[in-house]
């Protein structure tokens, strides 16, 4: 009997230091994984821009480090802007030199920035570039006081991409701050 008691807790005294080993080995495993840092997707949004339109996207806050992916059909301009500027150019027709202001863009069909920008500019705006004429066939009406126009261009079909910079795989490993 006491033979068969000793067997027992040797077996289960070999068990624990298995399961022990084991469970030291996983964790080890898993806090030697160094965190992976990359691009984090924000978000797509795919729209139709006619020609002279633009569309905007307002962000309450940037992050320190993005990038926008821009994929058009025919050439949009963009770029971060303040709130002023951009009542400016609703209201108005006010030219903006995209290609000066936060990561912009002169006239492009793609493009792939890294940004960075202040907290101010926070507005991204979006135009077509081309202009927006009355050729003779018909392909696009609008109203316009009553009178159709129409337009053969066809609608110029965006994809805008949003990511930032941050940590995307075994986060937990980080350094605490």
């Amino acid at each position: 009997m006491e033979e068969n008691q000793n067997r027992i807790l040797l077996l289960v005294t070999v068990a624990a230091i298995i399961i022990g080993g084991i469970t030291l080995w996983v964790q080890y495993k898993v806090k030697s994984r160094k965190p992976v840092i990359g691009w984090h997707n924000l978000g797509t949004e795919t729209f139709d821009l006619k020609p002279s339109a633009y569309k905007t996207f307002t962000y309450r806050e940037l992050p320190a480090k993005f990038r926008v992916e821009v994929q058009a059909s025919a050439p949009v301009a963009f770029g971060f802007v303040t709130p002023d500027t951009y009542g400016h150019f609703t209201s108005t027709v006010l030219q903006v030199d995209f290609a000066n202001q936060p990561c912009g863009s002169a006239p492009v069909t793609s493009a792939d920035l890294n940004c960075a920008t202040d907290s101010s500019k926070r507005y991204l705006l979006v135009t077509d570039s081309r202009e927006d004429s009355v050729p003779e066939a018909k392909t696009h009406s609008k109203k316009v006081a009553g009178q159709t126009e129409t337009s053969t261009q066809p609608e110029n079909h965006v994809t805008l991409s949003m990511y930032d910079w941050r940590c995307i795989q075994f986060c937990e490993n980080l350094p605490k701050s």
